[in-house]
């Protein structure tokens, strides 16, 4: 039988961080699913390291910029902040 992935959900808000370069995967990690959600001014990001990244559409929209991930709507970030394991705010 194998071992389910632990869903890792880091949700980023302010852009690009001394401290959120120390505290991001910089590569996947066994046993763990990771995933970005960009939200707020961090929709502006175009680098996110490594696992599945997502902005938040309204955000994108507000703020006037183009991203290069995929958008996702207030339910889908619900959706995904509910079916995590751990939700990370940086």
């Amino acid at each position: 039988m194998r071992a389910s992935l632990r869903k890792v959900l880091y949700i980023l808000s302010k852009g690009p961080a001394p401290l959120s370069d120390v505290l991001l995967p910089k590569e996947a990690s066994p046993g763990k699913d990771i995933s970005f959600l960009l939200i707020q001014d961090a929709v502006s990001l175009t680098q996110v390291p490594g696992g599945q990244t997502y902005a938040l559409l309204d955000d994108v929209r507000t703020r006037n910029v183009t991203t290069p991930f995929p958008t996702i709507s207030y339910r889908d970030m619900l959706r995904m902040i509910f079916d995590a394991d751990a939700v990370i705010a940086l």
